[in-house]
């Protein structure tokens, strides 16, 4: 490069260090402003020119566009590659989306050969074979022989890494749930009319809101893995299902911690669609939900708060695939003699009670409580919505049929207008005072309070303390379903005075067991939880193991709305289930899994645990889901069921792949003794509901 050549930029750029500055110039650059450009344009204005600057730009501009023939061909084959090339890098994206392959193993499964990889550690050359063929199973039921083709005993070839993968089928990521914004979920500002007030008031705004029956609470935060290798992010981004886990590859990989803070909101927004002959949008399924919603009849524990059990079975989604179920359950709180309670239960029935199911899960809770009273225990009634209604009078336990009756006759009213059902709960509750001696106990149960005025809030209190004094306690069991840290908190900070106001105690409640649990507690007087701090802790044997998939639990896109807990107080008889399916080593012999279940102590405050472990005997000794224990066939029809819901591709993987058809007739050959459990018979109604229904309909973003 000639530094001298006028025709080079280097030249240029030497002309132009030989400028000399104006004297003052750098002081004054120092010290301009924007707003005084004018003085710099002043300024740079004395700059003189250097010699032949004018001439070389002028060159420079006048400088030819290449426009040759050659030219215009070279520009256009440059064009037709990159475009091209993008071409094929979509359809090569789309096709390796269509066959749900995630990152490459870095084993040669065809050869039995290992390839050495700079991101994945190499497995030992054992690990590559799958499990030996079993023996052929035996025959399932005579009447499902040739239905269940897809489901029943299939090939028996052994068992490879590439069978977890599952091949042909869509994996567009679900949509997001619709979020509302906190401001949605606050009552509205409250009505001044004082004659509706009556004398405390009434509020609607947030009753008028519409469609309300199938929004669905906030989503859990679910579980998230290690992203080590043997973890495919890449699967559990595209279909939003655990994939198949490699203990193997890290030993992060080997234990987990699984959530046991499991509610049943997936299952009963699933059964409030089906009531409108509609299938639920796939998003809106979680299978840890649908495991939950099963009474798996789980044996009470002996001599600890809270008991462990493991059992497994073959799965439906691949016999070659073995289903581990972990079951955690609580023991009975039992129930003191006391003194003789008159429970007044005042229920809102405003409209903002569909959501979420939160009425039908009020009616379930209360037809199970009148089964715990004493003899001389009496139980009243009253709906309140814009007018109070009551319901049932100081029944008496032998009259639970009668409490259950009145129980169905809560109907979704308007508006919520607290001070007429407190009025006429009170004055109910005083009436029977000054007949007996019983104790009486004001139970409020509602989704809305908070948006009431200081001095309507003071008032309330002064009337509720007046009434604690004669005997007549307040308590209030709160239905909101959204965090009090999302707009809550002004009811929570409302229904915290009332309830000391009245001597009494405020509980939070977002399922049946939970409102249950409230209940007894206010009737009883003693907490109900068993233990504290309850921890799940799975290990799995990567000796044994060559892959897990955690049924459930995903990490959910809204992340951070509630986080995952990993501990959780168990109340009395509370129970808790987790499933994994599991493909093994052949011809091992030991240990699978070991579960290891810890909580606090309620005396000692001591950690305590209790271990159980499961055999590759036992994982194998049955062949077909019929041969596998009643918990263990309600489990892998629970979890099916969800999967099939929410289009899983492990749903999929068979040459038929499952459907609700397959799944009621699996329903319908258990045994008729379990068939006649009440969770089972209701799920067996909700697989009816939803083979008649009608497609989801894709809900538009945002919404």
């Amino acid at each position: 490069m000639n530094w001298f050549d006028p025709n080079s930029e280097h030249w240029l750029d030497s002309q132009l260090r030989d400028v000399p500055v104006p004297e003052g110039l750098a002081e004054r650059w120092r010290s301009v402003s924007l707003e005084e450009d004018a003085d710099l344009d002043a300024l740079l204005n004395d700059v003189p020119a250097p010699a032949g600057l004018v001439d070389r730009l002028e060159r420079i501009a006048r400088r030819p566009v290449p426009s040759g023939r050659a030219y215009r061909v070279a520009m256009a084959a440059c064009l037709f590659v990159a475009a091209g090339l993008g071409f094929l890098t979509a359809v090569t994206g789309l096709l390796r989306g269509i066959a749900g392959t995630g990152p490459p193993l870095p084993v040669a499964l065809s050869t039995g050969e290992t390839e050495p990889s700079a991101s994945y550690p190499v497995p030992p050359t054992e690990f590559l074979a799958g499990p030996a063929s079993s023996p052929v199973p035996a025959e399932p039921p005579a009447a499902l022989v040739d239905l269940l083709g897809p489901i029943g005993p299939r090939d028996h070839r052994p068992l490879e890494m590439e069978d977890l993968r599952p091949t042909g089928i869509q994996t567009a990521r679900p949509g997001l749930p619709p979020v509302w914004e906190p401001d949605t979920l606050r009552n509205g500002p409250l009505d001044s009319d004082s004659d509706r007030w009556g004398v405390f008031g009434t509020h609607a705004r947030f009753d008028a809101l519409p469609e309300l029956k199938k929004l669905a609470g906030l989503t859990p935060r679910g579980m998230d893995f290690p992203v080590v290798p043997g973890y495919d992010v890449a699967w559990l981004a595209m279909t939003g299902v655990h994939p198949f886990v490699f203990p193997a590859y890290d030993p992060a990989l080997c234990k987990n911690v699984v959530p046991l803070d499991v509610d049943t909101a997936s299952y009963e927004l699933t059964w409030r669609y089906l009531e409108d002959g509609q299938l639920p949008p796939p998003e809106r399924i979680r299978t840890e939900e649908f495991l939950a919603a099963i009474d798996y009849d789980l044996p009470r524990p002996g001599r600890t708060p809270v008991g462990l059990t493991l059992d497994a079975g073959p799965s439906l989604t691949d016999n070659r695939l073995r289903l581990i179920q972990i079951g955690v359950q609580a023991g009975d709180v039992p129930l003191p003699r006391r003194e003789d309670v008159h429970l007044v239960l005042a229920v809102d029935v405003s409209a903002s009670m569909r959501w979420g199911g939160r009425l039908e899960m009020v009616h379930r809770a209360l037809a199970d409580l009148v089964g715990r009273l004493q003899p001389g225990d009496r139980v009243s009634l009253i709906a309140f919505s814009e007018e109070a209604v009551e319901l049932a009078d100081s029944l008496p336990p032998e009259q639970a049929e009668a409490f259950r009756e009145a129980l169905g006759r809560l109907k979704v009213g308007s508006s919520t207008n607290v001070g007429q059902g407190l009025r006429e709960t009170y004055a109910l509750a005083e009436r029977e005072r000054k007949e007996t001696n019983r104790a009486c106990r004001v139970v409020l149960l509602t989704d809305g309070l908070a948006g009431l005025e200081p001095a309507v809030t003071e008032r309330l209190a002064d009337r509720l303390a007046e009434a604690a004094q004669h005997g007549i306690t307040f308590h209030a069991i709160d239905l909101g379903i959204e965090p009090e840290s999302t707009g809550g908190d002004g009811r929570a900070a409302e229904l915290t005075t009332l309830t000391q106001a009245g001597r009494g105690t405020r509980h939070r409640a977002r399922s049946v067991d939970q409102i249950r649990w409230a209940a007894l507690e206010i009737l009883s007087g003693r907490s109900q939880v068993v233990a504290s701090k309850v921890r799940l802790e799975v290990t799995f044997e990567p000796e044994v193991v060559m892959a897990y998939r955690l049924l459930g639990h995903e990490p959910s896109a809204l992340t951070g709305m509630e986080p995952a807990r990993v501990e959780l107080d168990f109340h009395s008889g509370q129970s808790a289930t987790a499933c994994y399916e599991v493909a093994l080593l052949p011809k091992r012999k030991g240990l699978v899994a070991t579960a290891r279940l810890s909580w606090l102590d309620a005396h000692t405050g001591q950690r305590q645990e209790v271990v159980r472990s499961i055999s590759y005997g036992r994982l194998t000794s049955t062949q077909t889901i019929w041969d596998a224990s009643p918990n263990v066939q309600l489990a892998a029809l629970a979890a099916m069921s969800a999967e099939v819901l929410r289009g899983s591709p492990f749903a999929r993987v068979r040459p038929m792949p499952i459907t609700v058809y397959h799944l009621l007739a699996v329903a319908r050959s258990l045994d008729p003794r379990i068939q006649a459990r009440p969770s089972t018979a209701r799920f067996i109604s909700m697989l009816e509901q939803a083979q008649r229904a009608r497609p989801a309909r894709r809900q538009p973003q945002g919404h």
